[in-house]
């Protein structure tokens, strides 16, 4: 179990976490962690409770989520998550309170996802070159404010 909740935390989750493959709790919640959450979380196959919720993600929730079977608790509440929920029974069973805050969609939420076709005019509109740049860090969880 790893709860590092409440601790003023920022940057990105690095993604050396998802090495801790037998952990069976992750709280990162009530920070400001930055970036996306770690696309292999699915790795982490003793997952049985995530919490995330509280600081400041953003992207899509990684599709092998869907991997973690042991999964009994997830929030990721009030980030700024955008995209469809990947499909799988076990997220669509989550409540709708562990997506809300974000910019989500498709079940359990009740709004449905849109496909929008880009016209030449707005590609790559509002993207930066470079903004996925990563920070070295000793910790494994990124920084801490003073």
């Amino acid at each position: 179990m790893i709860d590092l909740s409440k601790n003023n935390f920022f940057g990105e989750i690095l993604v050396e976490v998802t090495d801790l493959l037998e952990l069976q709790s992750l709280n990162l919640s009530h920070n400001s962690f930055t970036g996306r959450i770690p696309g292999n979380i699915g790795a982490m196959s003793f997952l049985e409770s995530i919490d995330f919720s509280r600081n400041q993600l953003s992207g899509e929730i990684p599709q092998n989520i869907s991997k973690l079977t042991f999964l009994s608790v997830l929030n990721l509440s009030n980030n700024k998550l955008s995209g469809k929920i990947p499909s799988s029974t076990q997220l669509q069973s989550f409540s709708a309170s562990s997506y809300t805050g974000n910019e989500l969609c498709g079940p359990p939420l009740s709004n449905n996802c849109t496909v929008s076709v880009p016209t030449s005019g707005n590609q790559n509109r509002g993207e930066k070159e470079g903004d996925g740049g990563a920070c070295i860090s000793n910790s494994l969880m990124g920084s801490r404010a003073n």
